[in-house]
């Protein structure tokens, strides 16, 4: 990344994950749900 003022560098975060797989937590409140993907109804002949 550049940055507008010459000479100055932008400071960036560490790349560092922060948030757990919450794909199951989730996927126990949907409708429908058939090896880990939502089921949804067909609504285009």
């Amino acid at each position: 990344m550049s940055h507008p003022l010459a000479g100055l560098k932008q400071r960036l975060r560490a790349d560092v994950v922060t948030d757990t797989d919450q794909h199951e937590h989730y996927q126990r409140n949907a409708p429908q749900v058939m090896a880990g993907l939502y089921l949804v109804p067909k609504v285009i002949e």
